[in-house]
């Protein structure tokens, strides 16, 4: 620069590699050691995915394989986290269903092997869809097999005898209306072969919450030898 007052002037050189060589090398570590903690960044984050993601991919096969009837199906938990407690809790369930339904199966079979030393056939109306549930001993009482009878209310209609028909319908109006407290009547079914066989009919009515009538459900006992 020029110097105050005299005719002087100072310049200074620098060598440009000793002063940007530094700044570049530091540059480069930087940039190395950035890229570094991105690698390993995504390499802990991958780790970390898979930690999670095959656990739940293992609860939801277990799932699949619940839904599709294997009621042994097991989660292993071995966690303490949140998942773990997931696991087992799937666990919880799948035992509590498990017992549920070997109690509903030993109780269909006790009511099958009741039904079936009373020798009374079952009829169970549903009452929102209009099909009738016909048991095989009820269909065998009118001499058909199970194949042979259909889920409509008018296999019962269409097999009373003339002279009844009228009477049963009215009965079991009265009773879904509730004019009276209990179902109860004989009436004559037309069998198969074309004779009569006389039939007592007793019946119990389900209602839903709101007290409207949801199922009829009942026997039919062949009374014809008395």
């Amino acid at each position: 620069r020029w110097l105050d007052g005299l005719q002087l002037c100072l310049a200074t050189e620098i060598n440009r590699e000793e002063v940007i060589k530094p700044v570049e090398t530091f540059l480069e570590a930087a940039l190395a050691l950035g890229i570094a903690g991105l690698v390993f960044a995504m390499l802990v984050s991958i780790a970390v995915a898979r930690g999670l993601v095959r656990p739940i991919e293992t609860l939801a096969d277990a799932m699949e394989r619940f839904s599709a009837g294997n009621r042994s199906v097991r989660v292993d938990v071995g966690r303490t986290d949140e998942i773990g407690h997931l696991a087992q809790r799937f666990n919880d369930m799948t035992d509590s269903l498990a017992s549920a339904e070997a109690r509903l199966q030993k109780s269909e079979e006790r009511f099958a092997l009741a039904m079936q030393g009373a020798n009374d056939g079952l009829w169970d109306w549903n009452l929102e869809t209009g099909n009738i549930y016909f048991s095989p001993r009820w269909k065998s009482m009118l001499g058909y097999t199970d194949a042979e009878i259909g889920a409509d209310s008018r296999e019962w209609q269409t097999r009373l005898h003339p002279d009844d028909l009228a009477k049963s319908r009215f009965a079991v109006q009265r009773y879904l209306d509730g004019k009276t407290a209990s179902f109860e009547i004989e009436f004559r079914m037309r069998h198969k072969d074309g004779h009569y066989v006389d039939i007592l009919s007793r019946g119990h009515l389900v209602r839903d919450e709101t007290g409207r009538p949801k199922r009829f459900t009942g026997t039919h006992v062949d009374i014809s030898e008395r």
